[in-house]
């Protein structure tokens, strides 16, 4: 596996000089995304959230919560693969893999009756970090070294809607999070499909990006009533 060449042909002239120009720049925005998902003083709170659970009578060390740990791991494995060009087939593979353990964790949990607190706080902490940051780093490195066409670039911000618009809730210092509600996994999948079309640059990426704007949308507002009808009851 190495860094991806166009079909029958080296790098391209303007790539390899976009990364001699821009690497230090790329680097740093890298560094940001990460910073903004991870050490975010919100983000810390949510973390202590559920490491506060992890310290409770609950049996934490089970297979659903390992397959989590794997997701948010493989957050920064699909970063680096994207930030060092690879392949995007490859790329997708792993994508695709890391994605999967956001069904297989769930299901596991359920049919083996392994359900936690932590288990459920860290799946949604595990989602944002996953989804979120596979898609800005891609969106970055379009955007900054391919110079992505608007559509291209405009797919990302449909594809992350909800995201978007729950930001001011989901960080929000001693926001409790909400059960994750039916159309919520709905919309996990549908970003995981999309994002995977986008990184294999599939024209039906924008058909699946309208529909993931349109359900992110209805998820986000529910997810913003739930989170602020649990905080009212604290």
């Amino acid at each position: 596996m190495g860094p991806a060449r166009t079909p029958g042909s080296s790098t391209p002239l303007f790539w390899r000089t976009a990364i001699r120009r821009n690497y230090k720049l790329y680097v740093r925005l890298l560094n940001l995304t990460i910073i903004m998902l991870l050490q975010g003083v919100t983000m810390k709170e949510k973390i202590k959230d559920v490491m506060q659970d992890a310290s409770k009578s609950e049996n934490i060390l089970n297979i659903p919560n390992l397959l989590t740990l794997l997701r948010f791991l493989g957050t920064f494995v699909v970063i680096y693969l994207i930030a060092a060009n690879f392949q995007r087939g490859y790329t997708a593979v792993f994508f695709i893999l890391f994605a999967i353990t956001d069904f297989l964790d769930g299901q596991i949990a359920r049919i083996f009756e392994q359900k936690t607190e932590f288990g459920r706080k860290f799946d949604v902490i595990a989602d944002r970090l996953f989804f979120g940051g596979v898609a800005l780093s891609l969106f970055l490195f379009e955007l900054i070294f391919l110079k992505a066409s608007r559509i291209y670039i405009l797919q990302f911000f449909l594809v992350m809607s909800r995201e978007i618009i729950t930001i001011p809730v989901f960080f929000m210092a001693n926001i409790k999070l909400p059960q994750v509600r039916f159309i919520g996994k709905i919309t996990t999948l549908l970003q995981g499909i999309t994002l995977a079309m986008l990184m294999l640059y599939w024209n039906a990426s924008l058909y699946f990006a309208i529909i993931t704007f349109i359900v992110g949308i209805v998820s986000g507002i529910y997810y913003i009533r739930d989170a602020l009808t649990l905080n009212n009851k604290k």
